[in-house]
């Protein structure tokens, strides 16, 4: 049995078995929750092994990368990111890195690197029902999937890794939260196995 430490309203678990990591790192998201899962094929896998994993959500409407704002300074013109993209990358990084610390994680992620992103967006309350509430739906208006996973990348460059160049896997999934169910996006970080 692996030993479970509290963080928060998360939970890290350092050395359990598979089917109990699994059971971990799939409950329900609530609110800012942090979870960081070590685990492989039923066995139990040192600290700083390749299989690590972090998780985590961040609650809140998804923020997707707006375009650049420019302005002239001097003989020079400069680009800048929109308030709300550098609010929401700044979000991104803190609690990637309360994350990291947390698990007492020293130092970024090296090699090459996977993400996979869900980005739950509010049901419209014109949707609502009162006796079969909304179930989980696909999302397929604005903002584009790939604007979503470029805010989560820059926030988390240079916090959990050095460069985008290292993810070499990138899974991004938008979806309408079921009705009750508030807006959040859930980010998983991990590293890839070697190929065989």
């Amino acid at each position: 049995m692996g030993r479970n430490c509290s963080i928060h309203s998360g939970t890290f678990s350092v050395g359990i078995c598979l089917h109990e990591a699994q059971q971990l790192a799939y409950q329900p998201a609530r609110d800012s929750l942090i979870k960081i899962i070590w685990w492989h094929k039923g066995t139990f896998v040192p600290l700083h092994s390749q299989f690590v994993r972090i998780k985590f959500t961040l609650p809140g409407k998804p923020v997707a990368q707006g375009r650049p704002r420019f302005y002239r300074k001097g003989n020079f013109v400069v680009a800048t990111d929109p308030k709300p993209s550098k609010v929401y990358k700044a979000d991104i990084a803190y609690i990637a890195q309360k994350a990291r610390e947390d698990a007492g994680l020293e130092g970024m992620f090296e090699g090459p690197l996977g993400i996979q992103i869900l980005a739950y967006f509010p049901c419209p309350k014109s949707k609502w029902r009162v006796k079969n509430p909304r179930p989980e739906e696909h999302h397929s208006k604005r903002p584009d999937a790939d604007n979503i996973a470029k805010s989560v990348k820059d926030g988390l460059s240079g916090v959990l890794y050095h460069d985008d160049g290292q993810i070499s896997e990138l899974i991004v999934r938008k979806r309408i939260a079921a009705q009750g169910d508030g807006p959040r996006i859930e980010v998983e970080l991990y590293k890839m196995e070697v190929l065989e």
